[in-house]
C-alpha cells in the first residue's frame, strides 16, 4: 500500500509541476506580446495624435480630421490585432504602416512625403515579419530627424528580398536640396552609433537579424538623409 502511496504521490508532483510549466509558459507568452506592443508604440503617439485631431479641427480643416480620424481607427485596430502574436504577415505590416504614415503626412503636412516600393516578386500575404517592426524605425525618422530639418524630406519603406533575408530600406532624404549647401542639421540623433543603439533595441530578441545604419550624402559630401537596413529571415507561413 506504501508504494502505491508513493506512486500516487508522485504523480500527482510530476502533474502540478506540469501545470505550473504551462502556466508560466502561457504567461510568458502574454508579457512578450505585451512588451512588443509598448516597445513599439510610444505613449506620446497617443496624446500627439488626439491633439493633431483637435488642431485640425480648430483650424477648420475638417476633411484632414475626417481622414486622420479614420487613419487612427484603423491603425489602433490593426495594430491591437497585431499585438496578438510575435510575427504577423508583412501584408498586414504593410497596411499598419500605410495609416501611420498617412496620418503622420497629414499632421506634419509641409515637412514631408511618403511612399513605400514593394518588389512584386513578395507574396506579401505569406511572408513573416516581426509584429510592429516598421513603425518604430518610422517614428523616430519623422519626430527626431524630418521636423528637425528646414527642408522637407522624402520619407521612403522599401521591401525586397535578398538571398535568405527580406531586406526592409527605409530612408529619409532631404527634397530639392540638389548639389547646393544645406542648412545646417542637427546632430544630436544623427550618429550611426545612436540610431544603431535604437535599432538593437527595436530589435531585441529577434533571431537571425541585422542593421545596418548609414548616412545619405550630396555631391558637397554633406549629410542629406539617413538610410537603415533591416536584415530579416525571409519566412514564409506554414499555412500558405
Amino acid at each position: 500500500m506504501a508504494s502505491i502511496f508513493y506512486v500516487l504521490t508522485l504523480l500527482t508532483v510530476l502533474l502540478l509541476l506540469r501545470l505550473l510549466y504551462q502556466q508560466r509558459k502561457k504567461y510568458l507568452r502574454l508579457e512578450g506580446r505585451m512588451e512588443v506592443l509598448s516597445a513599439r508604440l510610444s505613449p506620446h503617439f497617443f496624446s500627439n495624435s488626439l491633439n493633431a485631431i483637435e488642431s485640425l479641427i480648430n483650424l477648420d480643416q475638417k476633411r484632414a480630421a475626417s481622414k486622420y480620424l479614420i487613419h487612427f481607427s484603423h491603425l489602433m485596430r490593426k495594430v491591437l490585432l497585431a499585438s496578438r502574436g510575435q510575427t504577423t504577415s508583412l501584408s498586414k505590416e504593410l497596411a499598419i504602416t500605410k495609416h501611420y504614415l498617412a496620418m503622420e503626412e497629414l499632421r506634419f503636412k509641409s515637412k514631408f512625403n511618403y511612399q513605400m516600393k514593394i518588389s512584386v516578386e513578395l507574396k506579401t500575404d505569406c511572408i513573416v515579419v516581426p509584429s510592429l517592426i516598421f513603425q518604430p524605425f518610422l517614428e523616430q525618422a519623422i519626430c527626431e530627424r524630418i521636423v528637425q530639418n528646414e527642408l522637407p524630406s522624402l520619407l521612403s519603406l522599401e521591401t525586397k528580398r535578398e538571398g535568405s533575408y527580406l531586406c526592409c530600406i527605409i530612408t529619409d532624404e532631404l527634397i530639392g536640396h540638389g548639389n547646393t549647401a544645406l542648412p545646417r542639421v542637427s546632430t544630436k540623433h544623427r550618429s550611426e552609433h545612436s540610431l544603431l543603439k535604437f535599432a538593437n533595441r527595436q530589435l531585441l530578441g529577434q533571431e537571425d537579424t541585422k542593421v545596418e545604419v548609414s548616412d545619405l550624402r550630396n555631391e558637397n559630401n554633406e549629410v542629406c538623409g539617413t538610410r537603415t537596413l533591416l536584415w530579416l529571415p525571409y519566412k514564409i507561413s506554414s499555412h500558405e
